[in-house]
């Protein structure tokens, strides 16, 4: 049963009485520095960790308007801006508003988010949805997370599937990730992260970790896709699909390439076709998941 705070009974609610409008930590300078920064680090070279996103949502607490806590149940859980909600373990429906921080727990969490917020989906085959400007952290299992503007967004270990709309960083961590990116959007790849697969109609970029060298990199073109491999990885690899023009790669000593997607005229060509083919025709509803 839901009660007035829009919140299912089962877990506890901490209201706090502030003698001011309690103000939200500053998380702008972990969005800024976990974007312009090589993966994990801050432009000042410090090491960013979930431990200092956690001390920065203790810190918080303690003038949230409202700190929420799940149970060991299946809890769902609806909050207002400037909340904290740690949903615990179990299969948990948590939606919360701006300027919030969401620790999903163990299981398999359904978590939505507006801008500007913090979250953890924990254990388990995560549903993340936000807006712009959240650092987003899949956690172990195969998570699906689709993520507006603006945004950090860190799949963990697991086969996830990722998309982000524009201005965004991916990093799909360890296992075999579905990525889609949207315009200036960067995704980080590291040796040991497995067999990717990225999805655009832009141009992008791909960050590749220690280990991942210039001279050690292969590019092939097969069947519209661009298969980026390096030797003595055998288990690593990044596919691009998609009708992007260049795309940018970037190596950890700083060095940097385009590489170009060949003109496939026999794809296009078909894709003029079935547009062709189907331009009278009535647009369907959009599906949701």
């Amino acid at each position: 049963m839901t009660n007035t705070n829009g919140v299912t009974t089962g877990f506890s609610l901490l209201w706090r009485a502030p003698d001011r409008v309690p103000q939200p930590p500053d998380f702008d300078k972990m969005h800024s520095a976990a974007k312009g920064a090589p993966r994990g680090k801050a432009a000042d070279e410090t090491q960013i960790t979930s431990a200092d996103l956690r001390n920065a949502a203790d810190r918080w607490q303690a003038t949230a308007i409202r700190i929420l806590i799940g149970g060991a149940t299946d809890d769902s859980i609806s909050a207002a801006a400037n909340s904290v909600v740690d949903a615990g373990a179990g299969d948990d429906t948590v939606t919360v508003g701006e300027k919030s921080f969401v620790d999903g727990g163990a299981g398999d969490d359904t978590i939505g988010a507006w801008s500007d917020s913090v979250i953890y989906g924990g254990e388990g085959n995560d549903d993340i949805k936000a807006w712009s400007e959240t650092h987003i952290e899949g956690g172990a299992g195969n998570d699906v997370i689709d993520a507006w503007s603006d945004n950090y967004v860190d799949g963990g270990t697991g086969d996830d599937t990722i998309v982000v709309h524009s201005g965004s960083v991916v990093i799909g961590g360890k296992g075999n990730d579905t990525i889609g990116i949207g315009t200036d959007s960067t995704v980080r790849f590291a040796a040991g992260d497995g067999q990717d697969n990225i999805w655009t109609l832009r141009d992008g970029r791909i960050e590749f970790g220690e280990g991942l060298n210039a001279d050690k990199m292969r590019v092939e073109h097969k069947d519209g896709k661009t298969i980026i491999s390096f030797d003595g990885h055998p288990d690593d690899s990044v596919t691009i699909n998609g009708f992007y023009r260049t795309f940018a790669v970037s190596f950890a000593d700083g060095s940097s390439q385009q590489i170009e997607r060949p003109v496939d005229h026999e794809a296009q060509a078909a894709l003029i076709a079935r547009f062709n083919a189907n331009k009278d025709k009535p647009i369907p509803p959009f599906a949701t998941r």
